[in-house]
C-alpha cells in the first residue's frame, strides 16, 4: 500500500514551496502536484523540486474537484491518497502510520 500525497494548485507557488519542503521531510512514497493551469509563477518555482516530486501539468484550469481527478491515472488499487492544498501546512508530522493504520482496520474506508 502506498501513500501518497497530492498536492492541487492554482497560484500558490510560495505557499506551495514551503509545504513541498515540509512534505518531502515525511515518510511518503510519492508527492504529486496536480497544477491547474497556473498562471503564477508556479510551475517555475517547482522546477528545484522536478526530480523529487512528481509534478501533474494541467494545460487549463478545471476547478478543485476536476484539478483532484487529474491523480487518477498515476494511481495503484491500494494507494492510499492525502490531499492537502497548496496554500497549507502540516501542523502535525509523521501523518503516514496512523493514517494507514485506520485504512489496515477498516480496509472497506473511502
Amino acid at each position: 500500500m502506498r501513500f501518497i500525497a497530492a498536492i492541487p494548485n492554482y497560484n500558490h507557488g510560495e505557499s506551495l514551496v514551503k509545504l513541498l519542503d515540509q512534505l518531502l521531510k515525511e515518510d511518503l512514497d510519492a508527492i504529486y502536484v496536480l497544477d491547474d493551469g497556473s498562471i503564477d509563477d508556479s510551475l517555475k518555482l517547482l522546477e528545484p523540486y522536478e526530480k523529487k516530486t512528481n509534478i501533474v501539468r494541467g494545460p487549463f484550469n478545471l476547478g478543485p474537484g476536476g484539478n483532484r481527478n487529474r491523480i487518477i491515472p498515476y494511481l495503484e488499487p491500494e494507494d492510499v491518497v492525502m490531499f492537502i492544498d497548496a496554500d497549507m501546512e502540516l501542523v502535525d508530522r509523521k501523518v503516514r502510520k496512523p493514517i494507514l493504520n485506520l485504512f489496515e482496520a477498516q480496509p472497506n474506508v473511502a
